[in-house]
C-alpha cells in the first residue's frame, strides 16, 4: 500500500509533459535554464484558445512531447496572454512552433 501511494504522490508531481507558460518571467527563465543548463532544445507552441487549427494540432503536439521524452523540451504560449513574448518571436499567425 505505502508503495502505490508513494507512486501516486510521484505522478502528481511530475512535470508534464507539455508545459503552459504563465508569465514572460517564466518563460524567460525556462530558455536561460536550458541554453545554459541543459542544453536541451525548446520547442514553443504559440496558440490561441479561440484557433481551430492550434487546437486541432494540440493533441499530436502532446504525442511529439511523449515520444520524444527528455531529449526536449515542450512548451504552449498562449498569444492572448502573453502577447510581449508573441511580438518577441515574430509570431503573425497560429499556430506558431519555434
Amino acid at each position: 500500500f505505502a508503495l502505490l501511494l508513494l507512486s501516486m504522490t510521484a505522478l502528481a508531481y511530475a512535470r508534464p509533459i507539455v508545459r503552459h507558460i504563465r508569465s514572460t518571467h517564466e518563460f524567460d527563465r525556462l530558455m536561460k535554464k536550458h541554453s545554459t543548463q541543459t542544453g536541451l532544445p525548446v520547442i514553443v507552441d504559440f496558440y490561441s484558445d479561440g484557433c481551430g487549427p492550434c487546437r486541432m494540432i494540440a493533441p499530436i503536439f502532446k504525442k511529439l512531447a511523449q515520444e520524444v521524452g527528455g531529449k526536449a523540451v515542450f512548451v504552449k504560449v498562449d498569444t492572448n496572454a502573453l502577447h510581449e513574448l508573441s511580438s518577441r518571436y515574430g509570431v503573425r499567425s497560429l499556430p506558431t512552433f519555434k
